[in-house]
């Protein structure tokens, strides 16, 4: 019985297996899906859809002839070369994980029970090499592969020393499950390992909330995010798999509220969001929803019907009460810390009026492989799509779109491609080669996509529901420029539309329409309803069903019906498809039928089928109109499933994702070695950052020496709640030259280590990294009319969204933005912003006069400011016992100074906190978007007050803000305490408490002693603990001054005259800091 049950266990991991690893779908070698030509190929040969065209046919033919060869061999060249136009020549050539120019050539017999390619009984590598070892590279795929070993007039022999070294480069391993080049064309073998088909899907309810959207958290936790049509957006916990317990959603604490943007109707709403694949290092979370313009402002954008695809949209008919345009899709960026989202969109990146007011897909997804945004936008609207706007290829209706929001998109870009938001264009977009497209267009041609899905096992099958008109609904395998036929096509059949069509499809044929995979017909379904539309799912990769494993799960949003879409052969893109049975588990948390409701059938009344949902486990949910609900374990509800018993295990041993392969051991053994590997790396990095700190370098190599652990204070700035980030916005007398910039950066970034260095994953460690300036340089496109006179109004707008944007910790941590506006102050503005852990106000200031000259002498550098020596007394005029009796005195006055500094600070970090006021954040106000504001005042006016009272500028500085609060607080009643970071008490006495309190700051060790001691909980903590007594502080008062001296002549950067400098800082615990920096005779 053990033994048995030890079959069934490896038989079932080898099952998994086979289905995990399966082939590629047919796809081309630049990722296009093969099409059909009129007349056969000349040269290469084959049946059916074909990678080549004619042209390409005819330069492999004089590609062959100049190699001169004959015999046997010339009969395998010829193969070879035809390989390019195989239907399956992406996976022959492994496109997406390497470059080759020769296929992958099978070097050993490989049976049918472990592949469905049905191969020759030759090694075909060890035959080419056989009949070819002689035959030159010249003009030959191998003559890019020869290396240094050889030059392109060697033989393969005289390269490659033998077959075995020639199949090591070209052959492809027998237990590979991906097709291998034989020789003949890729075929498959009807007879191959299948599972068990699923004889039924059970399911639980975990909640009764309606929702569109289920995406899971990037953090891996089983939390997700569901969000609802309305504008809501939740964080939810996903329970154990059959702990019985209810999905949990605190409806009280939303993620993100859009409610007020999103204009909410039957085919309007939220649609969409998604997270960027690197958001846990800049969390930026993008929302797709539909908004009306004469509710909302800002939702304003070009419409969709305009003069580019000569459409007039006066020409329209109202739609449900609605103009043309009146309602739009946007897609906005939001940024989060993972839990919550203030609902300030930092950036649009898309905005579309709509002609109509239906068929907007609107969901977003990110590629798993290139990391792009893909939007899935339907045709419009109105029956038939009447103004044919799914095959205009200057419309975006009807359409896949693929957008890079990573790199911002440069004026010249903007004008040339008329970009509907701010986004740029991945270089690879099917424009590239049909130079009719609009460059956003990935695939075209369908009439309201809702729900897709890329495979998470294989990317390259990004499969959508596409909701039919009159009969039939469809699923489609999207790929690179494919046209799916609407509305010349309606499933795989030619579509009529109505007479009122300003089309014709009598007078226009597609080329190469892709048809699709699956499909049903409406009289199949629902004959009560009498309508249909799809609603698309995933593929099954869940350990909790094996028999579902492999299988592409899609519904109808009427019937609640589930189908299967099984691909036969795997890897062929063939599918079939068949309903599967829905039952409910009698153990599930809420009862999937009320006593009120009860089920007609076996199957549960689920309602309406909006979207399916898959969390992290990647368990598979149906959202639904009655609730939420998760496909589990088959036998919960009798269904039988012979591979449930070896492979579901219970609640508190599932696994975290799918199941194993049959390479298992190996893979462990890869992931331990990784492991092993990281604790080396990480205690590796802690003895190197420990023996800088001690001064030794023994046993370091050359890359550690790249290494440089942060300061106690920058790892203070990287600490949670502490964020903080350095901007600068610098005036300019003249326009910036960009180019003049960007190569001064290229040249000289390398030389500051701070601005070409990133941290390490452990966020411990500075390593040096090369820099790609123009990721770090923005100049956004503005147009000075629509300003107008608010130059000022526009930079404070701009600057104010970067705080809400955060900067990217992959890469060093620093932008620019170079701002082509006018102020009262300035002809053009540029902005920098930088991490606060790179260093401090000064070394920055510093920095900045280094790269700078005297404006009046363009090879001399800035004056810096010289501190002036107090004069000190003659030591002889003064008697030593005066002397001594001054020295006690200033040290009890030192002792004492400090001892009541220290017990303030501790007093403030631990109960004593400012009083509530207008001026003083509340809680988590460091997430929040900020406003900066500058004004010039003349340092004459300054120097004036100094000399008259007898003080320091800082004196005059504080003194005057101190003022100036004291005057706003003044009418709010009662006591007000008011602390500021450079312990400024302003009380209601008379006098300028400000002097006096620096002066007493300047005789106390606190801060020096408040440093040491962060430090050392740095060093013998963490920077989480070091952090909390800052950030304490920080929370409990009210605001920050700063005063840096800036440099004493007018200075120009690279040409550029600066008219002024103003510094400030975000991401900390306070709604206002000042800050004072003095520019030549300017503060």
């Amino acid at each position: 019985m053990g033994c048995l049950c030890f079959i069934e266990m490896f038989l079932s991991f080898l099952l998994l297996f086979l289905a995990k690893n399966s082939l590629s779908h047919p796809l081309c070698n630049d990722l296009t899906a093969p099409f059909h030509l009129k007349q056969p190929l000349a040269f290469c040969q084959f049946n059916g859809s074909v990678c080549c065209n004619s042209r390409e046919d005819s330069e492999l033919q004089r590609q062959f002839k100049a190699v001169n060869v004959s015999g046997r061999c010339s009969l395998l060249l010829k193969s070879l070369l035809c390989s390019k136009c195989d239907p399956f020549a992406a996976e022959l050539f492994r496109v997406e994980s390497e470059s080759r120019q020769v296929p992958v050539l099978c070097n050993s017999t490989v049976s049918s029970s472990k592949s469905t390619q049905s191969l020759a009984d030759i090694d075909f590598c060890a035959t080419f090499w056989s009949e070819c070892q002689n035959l030159s590279v010249t003009n030959t795929p191998f003559a890019s592969q020869a290396g240094d070993g050889g030059n392109i007039t060697s033989t393969i022999s005289e390269i490659w020393k033998s077959s075995n070294d020639f199949c090591k480069i070209f052959g492809g391993a027998s237990d590979e499950s991906s097709v291998c080049f034989n020789g003949k064309a890729v075929s498959f073998n009807i007879s191959k390992v299948t599972g068990p088909s699923p004889s039924g899907i059970c399911i639980e309810k975990l909640g009764n909330g309606s929702y569109l959207n289920m995406v899971p958290h990037p953090d891996g936790s089983n939390r997700v995010f569901l969000s609802d049509q309305p504008g809501k957006i939740y964080l939810a916990t996903i329970p154990a798999q059959g702990s019985r317990e209810l999905l949990k959603i605190d409806e009280t604490n939303l993620f993100l509220d859009l409610t007020e943007e999103v204009h909410f109707d039957a085919e309007l709403g939220l649609l969409g969001i998604a997270f960027h694949p690197e958001f846990l290092k800049n969390g930026r979370f993008f929302a797709s929803f539909n908004c009306d313009r004469v509710k909302w402002p800002e939702c304003s954008g070009k419409c969709a019907c305009n003069s580019d695809i000569d459409c007039d949209p006066a020409k329209l008919d109202s739609d449900n009460g609605a103009f043309p345009c009146q309602y739009h899709s946007i897609i906005s960026e939001f940024f989060t810390n993972g839990t919550y989202v203030r609902p300030v969109e930092v950036r649009r990146i898309f905005t579309m009026g709509l002609p109509y007011t239906s068929h907007h897909g609107g969901q977003i997804l990110f590629g798993p492989k290139d990391g792009y945004l893909y939007f899935m936008m339907g045709d419009g609207g109105s029956k038939g799509d009447p103004h044919n706007f799914a095959q205009n290829k200057k419309s975006l209706l009807g359409k896949i779109m693929r957008f890079d929001v990573n790199n911002v998109i440069d004026a010249k870009m903007m004008n040339e491609f008329q970009l509907w938001g701010n986004y740029s264009i991945p270089k690879d977009n099917p424009f590239s080669q049909d130079k009719n497209l609009l460059p956003e267009i990935w695939a075209m041609g369908v009439r309201n996509p809702w729900r897709c899905s890329f495979d998470s096992e294989r990317p390259s099958y990004f499969l959508c529901a596409d909701v039919g008109e009159d009969k039939y609904e469809e699923v489609d395998m999207i790929t690179k420029g494919g046209n799916y036929g609407w509305h010349y096509y309606e499933g795989t059949l030619p579509f009529n539309p109505p007479s009122s069509s300003n089309i014709s499809n009598s007078t226009t044929e597609i080329e190469n329409p892709i048809f699709p995979v699956m499909w049903y017909n409406h009289s199949d379904i629902n004959q009560q309803e009498g309508s249909a539309s799809i609603t698309g799912g995933y593929f099954y990769r869940s350990s909790t069903d094996p028999c579902l494993y492999g299988t592409y799960l899609f519904a109808d949003l009427y019937a609640g019906i589930i189908w299967g879409g099984a691909e036969t052969p795997v890897g062929s893109g063939n599918f079939t498809s068949s309903q599967i049975p829905l039952q409910c588990a009698s153990d599930s948390p809420i009862p999937c039928s009320s006593e009120t409701e009860p089920s007609s059938s076996s199957s549960p009344p689920i309602g309406f089928v909006f979207s399916f949902g898959q969390d992290n486990n990647k368990d598979v949910y149906l959202l639904a109109s009655t609730g939420v609900y998760r496909i589990v374990r088959p036998s919960r509800c009798n269904f039988h499933c012979s591979l449930e018993n070896t492979t579901s295990l219970p609640p508190s041993q599932q696994p975290d994702r799918s199941p194993p392969s049959s390479s298992l051991s190996k893979r462990l053994h890869n992931i331990e070695q990784r492991r092993r590997t990281t604790r080396v790396t990480l205690a590796a990095s802690r003895k190197v950052a420990y023996a800088r700190r001690r001064g030794k370098r023994d046993n370091m190599s050359v890359e550690d020496e790249n290494e440089e652990p942060l300061s106690p204070m920058a790892r203070l700035f990287q600490s949670p709640g502490n964020d903080c980030c350095i901007i600068t916005m610098i005036g300019c007398k003249t326009k910036i030259n960009a180019d003049v910039i960007l190569r001064a950066l290229k040249l000289n970034v390398s030389k500051h280590p701070r601005f070409s260095s990133k941290l390490s994953d452990d966020g411990a460690c500075w390593f040096k990294t090369q820099v790609n300036v123009e990721n770090h340089v923005f100049v956004p496109d503005i147009d000075q009319n629509k300003i107008g006179e608010d130059g000022e109004g526009y930079v404070e707008d701009y600057v104010s969204r970067l705080t809400m944007l955060p900067l990217d910790k992959s890469r060093p941590m620093w932008d620019m933005h170079i701002l082509y506006i006018k102020t009262i102050d300035a002809e053009a503005v540029c902005v920098i912003r930088s991490h606060h852990s790179l260093g401090d106000g000064t070394s920055l200031m510093s920095l900045l006069i280094a790269c700078t000259q005297k404006t009046s002498h363009q090879d001399t550098f800035p004056t810096s400011h010289v501190l002036k020596q107090r004069k000190r007394e003659d030591k002889d005029k003064v008697s030593w016992f005066l002397r001594s009796v001054l020295a006690v005195f200033s040290l009890v006055r030192l002792i004492c100074n400090t001892f009541v500094d220290i017990l303030l600070l501790l007093g403030t970090t631990l109960f004593l906190k400012d009083t509530k006021t207008p001026l003083k954040g509340d809680v988590g106000v460091e997430n929040n978007q900020k406003k900066f504001c500058h004004r010039i005042v003349s340092l004459d006016d300054i120097k004036l007050i100094k000399e008259v009272m007898n003080m320091t500028i800082n004196d005059v500085l504080l003194g005057v803000t101190q003022a100036a609060l004291s005057r706003y607080l003044s009418s709010f009643p009662g006591k007000i305490r008011f602390t500021a970071g450079v312990f400024v008490n302003l009380r209601s006495d008379n006098g300028i408490q400000a002097k006096s309190a620096i002066d007493r700051k300047k005789h106390s060790l606190q801060a020096a002693l408040a440093y040491s001691a962060t430090e050392f909980i740095f060093n013998t903590f963490s920077a989480k603990v070091g952090a909390i007594i800052p950030n304490r502080f920080v929370s409990n008062t009210t605001t920050f001054i700063s005063n840096m001296i800036g440099p004493m002549d007018e200075i120009n950067f690279l040409g550029h005259p600066i008219a002024y400098i103003a510094p400030s800082v975000y991401g900390h615990a306070h709604a206002l800091t000042i800050h004072f920096l003095s520019y030549a005779e300017k503060m």
